[in-house]
């Protein structure tokens, strides 16, 4: 498997940013959805929304966007694992993998008492914004990754 995809260049270097960026097309509907819930129209049927309302339909789509996060990290191992020249787990794409995914399973489990708290409504907001922050850095820094190798 290795020596395969070491003749595929465009593959090994930009699939996981390619999946990523689906992802994150998809985790910025869900988080459209989420900012509507915030602002009082968490009743209302979005577009694409498979006639859930926002409320509903913002913490499934964030499961699926969490779950395929998770899964989108052994995807960009082993695509750098093909190429040896490259340690893994020491770059800051790597790192902010880790701080995203520990910050979306933080920002769920504060989701989870949102219904009867406006601090953790505020809080689920908030942690939520930093965490796109995050995911928005993990990109840059992917893209550079992407050019150095």
């Amino acid at each position: 498997m290795k020596d395969f995809l070491q003749d595929m260049p465009f593959t090994t270097t930009w699939a996981h940013a390619i999946g990523g960026t689906v992802l994150f097309a998809y985790a910025a509907y869900a988080i459209f959805l989420g900012w509507q819930v915030r602002q009082g129209n968490g009743g209302q049927v979005f577009p694409a929304s498979w006639g859930e309302t926002a409320a509903q339909r913002h913490p499934a789509m964030m499961t699926y966007v969490l779950l395929f996060l998770v899964f989108e990290i052994p995807d960009g191992l082993t695509l750098l694992a093909v190429k040896p020249e490259n340690p893994l787990l020491h770059s800051t794409h790597s790192s902010t993998a880790f701080i995203a995914v520990l910050m979306m399973s933080v920002v769920a489990l504060v989701g989870q008492f949102a219904a009867s708290s406006k601090n953790a409504r505020d809080a689920h907001a908030y942690l939520g914004a930093a965490t796109v922050l995050v995911l928005v850095a993990h990109a840059f820094f992917g893209i550079r990754l992407g050019f150095s190798l």
